[in-house]
């Protein structure tokens, strides 16, 4: 290749202006130099092309960044002569890049940002799973025997609970975790104080010790490294703190609870006990996978492990299709979740695309304005590259103008949806602003600048000086607006999908809220008591404290009734409980029946207004000396005693490590109540009287209750009586989940009005930048046309005709973009019918009324343009250029 052909490519380095200028004679220089180092020899030519690469080097990046600040400089001018064009684009801008700002921030912390353990990737949950069941926990004998049996996995576990902490400082009661002592081991976190710990701390006698959390070290312990070796009181006994752990440090059941816990307990294992019980299925396991062992040769191992326990133990794993599976933590984590962040990055994508197209539409409509301003400086030497370039450089000032804003509003949007608490997304209270999502910002304003300033760029650059000048002085513009209907027909298009997704969520949404729940939650208050094994050890002061404290709340000014259960519906769940009826053989060691089990007090119904179908309620005679009883609801009476009257039969709830059961009397039958969610249906439930409860773990009891007041007065008001009334019992008992029932059913359905209100936000704000961008265009198309509607005037026609045709044009693009809308949101709604009710993607009502909602608004958005056009005066118009 020749030296100066070299040369000229060496130089595209610099801006094409700059070449433009003084490239030529540059060239010219290099030649004469290259002629005279060649005289001179190789080390001659090696200084002279040294030197040149270095100067074009060190001038490029200078020229450019001047060319940069000139361009800038010129667009900042311009953009300050026109502020209400400036104000409408940022503010567009704020809001698009704003929305996809604080849904990224969601999807990084949530999906995106490493788990907090050491090689996460090794990490796998343990599942049980059988027929009806495809998630089920373990037991404690299942937990010692995996990780006894397997050794390609290590298998830790932990238990959610919760605990009343006593000094320093008011009583209180806190989420706890019950975790093996390999666990903070296994997930490869020590802790920041003291040491993990120890397996002869899991035992029955072992010395009592826990781990705080590093929040709550700070909260209640002010931060004081020397916590280590002194005591805490919990649930009345003094326990040793022998940890703090990390800040930041969260268990695998921290990102499923709302709750993450504040301390952490040795988990009490008896590995030398029978394993022949197994069932008890409330632990998180979580394994970590030996190195070099895939999840696959784990998943081999661990079935083989479970095939020698089922034949070991048939009795026991008699449920039907029972197997064990591994899955890897992170998908385990984030399954709930998923659904919810895609159909939200994808609403906020739409929204940004509509950002972009409405933007460049406001562009377009500028750069027409400015067809004659653009053509004279052409005329007068700046080539196409010049013009595109200032366009684009225009266009990137708004965009990350836009950013900076869109900063502003992402912080509020960010707060907003924290706020809102989904339940389903884990490690949402760590939602920030931080170093990535700033790069997103960066990253997204570059794109949207590129993406709405090259429509207008292109345009101009196609169009020659001289026909713009031509145009300028024959005032004709007609037929360069389909490119700006376009973007109005996408921009009404992606109104259409999210108000589709919107009115499915919304009808959903009314669907759920008119479920029966099966109780009344009107003025009935609710709160959370735990009683210390300390202070209440045996099984009968444990039932004498609730029935004191029942009595005494029933006597305060304004409670109608009262009572009390182990679980609240649409709060607290419950497991199943097998049972046998009297007088049926079994079939091979299937039991004849399973229920939701409850222990309740005497008023607990009667306060929910739960109704009697048959038989009587709970009474003060069911004491632990009376007559053993056991109360079922609708679902249990109708599945386990078809075509029978189940009042007066006995059943037998089986036994695990517990006490052998009773055989108990079905004394009454009542209705149905959807404790576990107000979408699913009612499961079968059988509620034993608190006095005669025995709970299926040794030493177990029923000392967590949730009490319920129905009132005469504002539920509220009496919140502090009842403190009081307790206070006279036992001062040291803390209170927890202190409210009305009204807000245990609205926290019930708190994910679902959180989807509505995202993706309804995002409609509207769809529907509002769809109805600018069609506003900006028929305005500007009216103002195109002036002279023509001048002369339609001056022909006869009248201004309801010309009103009409204006109406007419905006009609056009509104309905190609309802057809193309409708057509993306039938195939892409199916993404949604997961977070739907009773309601399919394919809506016909939400279809109809999607679609006269936006032609209704496109009829809006024409009105003024319309009536504009209706009162020009033909004599002016005609006059106009």
């Amino acid at each position: 290749m020749r030296p100066e052909r070299l040369f000229r490519w060496l130089l595209r380095l610099l801006p094409f202006d700059f070449r433009s200028d003084y490239g030529h004679e540059m060239e010219l220089v290099f030649r004469d130099l290259h002629r005279e180092a060649q005289g001179r020899g190789p080390r001659a030519l090696g200084r002279l092309w040294r030197r040149s690469v270095s100067d074009v080097l060190r001038t490029a990046p200078r020229v450019h960044a001047q060319q940069i600040r000139q361009d800038a400089g010129y667009a900042l001018r311009n953009l300050r002569r026109a502020p209400a064009f400036t104000a409408s684009v940022l503010l567009v801008l704020a809001l698009g890049i704003g929305a996809n700002t604080a849904v990224f921030s969601m999807v990084w912390s949530v999906v995106l940002k490493p788990l907090p353990w050491i090689r996460p990737a090794e990490l796998a949950a343990v599942w049980n799973s059988w027929d009806g069941a495809p998630q089920a926990r373990l037991s404690d004998p299942e937990l010692l025997d995996y990780s006894e049996r397997t050794r390609s996995l290590r298998i830790g576990g932990e238990a959610r609970g919760a605990v009343s902490v006593a000094g320093p400082g008011e009583p209180e009661r806190v989420a706890a975790a019950y975790v093996t002592a390999n666990l903070l081991e296994l997930l490869g976190v020590p802790p920041a104080l003291g040491r993990g710990f120890r397996q002869d701390e899991e035992h029955e006698g072992r010395p009592r010790v826990v781990a705080l959390s590093h929040a709550f070290w700070q909260r209640r312990f002010a931060s004081d490294a020397s916590v280590i070796g002194r005591s805490v009181r919990l649930d009345g006994e003094p326990f040793e703190i022998v940890a703090v752990l990390p800040a930041g440090f969260l268990l695998p059941g921290d990102m499923r609870s709302e709750q993450p816990a504040q301390v952490l307990l040795p988990l009490l294992l008896d590995r030398a006990a029978p394993r022949d019980r197994r069932g008890g299925h409330y632990l998180l396991a979580v394994a970590r996978l030996e190195r070099g062992v895939s999840l696959a040769e784990a998943q081999a191992e661990l079935a083989t492990v479970a095939s020698g326990l089922m034949r070991q133990y048939p009795d026991e794993h008699d449920q039907g299709g029972f197997a064990v599976r591994l899955a890897p933590l992170r998908d385990d984590l984030l399954g709930p979740s998923r659904p919810v962040l895609l159909v939200l990055a994808a609403s906020v994508g739409l929204v940004l695309l509509l950002t972009c197209a409405n933007v460049a539409g406001l562009l377009l409509a500028r750069a027409e304005a400015r067809r004659r301003e653009l053509a004279v400086r052409s005329a007068l030497g700046a080539d196409r590259l010049r013009l595109v370039r200032q366009l684009l450089t225009e266009a990137a000032v708004l965009a990350f103008g836009g950013a900076l804003a869109g900063l502003g509003v992402a912080a509020v949007a960010t707060r907003a949806a924290v706020r809102l608490a989904p339940a389903a997304l884990p490690r949402l209270d760590q939602v920030s602003l931080d170093t990535p999502v700033l790069g997103f910002t960066l990253v997204l304003a570059t794109l949207a600048a590129l993406v709405f300033g090259a429509l207008p760029a292109v345009q101009v650059s196609q169009v020659g000086s001289a026909e713009i000048l031509g145009e300028a002085t024959r005032g004709s513009t007609a037929g360069r607006s389909h490119v700006r209907r376009a973007l109005v027909s996408v921009q009404v298009s992606i109104a259409a999908v999210l108000l589709v997704g919107a009115g499915l969520l919304l009808k959903s949404y009314a669907r759920l809220q008119s479920v029966p729940s099966g109780f009344d939650p009107e003025s009935v208050l609710t709160l959370r008591l735990s009683l210390p094994e300390s202070g209440y050890p045996a099984r009968h002061e444990v039932t004498a404290f609730y029935h004191r404290l029942l009595e005494s709340v029933r006597s305060l000014p304004g409670v109608r009734t009262a009572g009390a259960a182990s679980g609240l519906p649409l709060a607290v769940g419950s497991g199943d409980w097998s049972f046998d009826v009297e007088g049926r053989p079994r079939t091979g060691s299937r039991h004849h029946g399973a229920a939701d089990w409850f222990a309740v007090t005497p008023g607990y119904f009667e306060s929910l207004k739960v109704p009697l179908i048959g038989g009587r309620l709970p009474s003060e005679d069911d004491g632990e000396e009376g007559t053993q009883v056991v109360f079922l609801n609708a679902t249990a009476a109708r599945l386990f005693f078809a075509g029978e009257n189940p009042v007066g039969q006995r059943v037998q709830l089986t036994r695990t490590t517990g006490p052998d059961q009773p055989w108990r009397v079905v004394a009454g039958i009542v209705g149905d109540v959807r404790h576990r969610g107000l979408d699913q249906p009612p499961r079968p439930e059988m509620f034993v009287p608190h006095a005669q409860f025995l709970h299926f773990m040794a030493g177990a009891q029923a000392r967590t209750m949730s009490l319920v007041l129905r009132t005469d007065v504002t539920p509220l008001s009496v919140a502090a009586a009842l403190r009081g009334a307790l206070s006279r019992l036992d001062p040291g008992i803390p209170v927890a989940s202190l409210g009305t029932m009204d807000d245990v059913v609205s926290a019930s359905i708190a994910d679902r009005r959180r989807d509505l209100g995202l993706i309804g936000a995002f409609a509207l704000l769809a529907v509002v930048l769809a109805a600018v961008g069609l506003y900006g265009l028929i305005a500007t198309t009216v103002a195109q046309r002036v002279r023509e509607i001048g002369v339609r005037i001056a022909l006869g026609a009248s201004a309801s005709r010309v009103a009409r045709m204006v109406v007419g044009d905006a009609v056009a693009p509104v309905r190609s973009g309802v057809v193309i809308g409708l057509a993306v949101a039938l195939l892409s709604t199916r993404r949604l019918e997961s977070m739907l009710f009773e309601v399919g993607p394919r809506d016909v009502v939400v279809l109809a009324v999607v679609t006269t909602l936006l032609f209704a608004v496109g009829g809006l958005a024409s009105l003024a343009p319309a009536w504009r056009a209706a009162r020009l005066d033909a004599a002016i118009a005609l006059r106009q250029d």
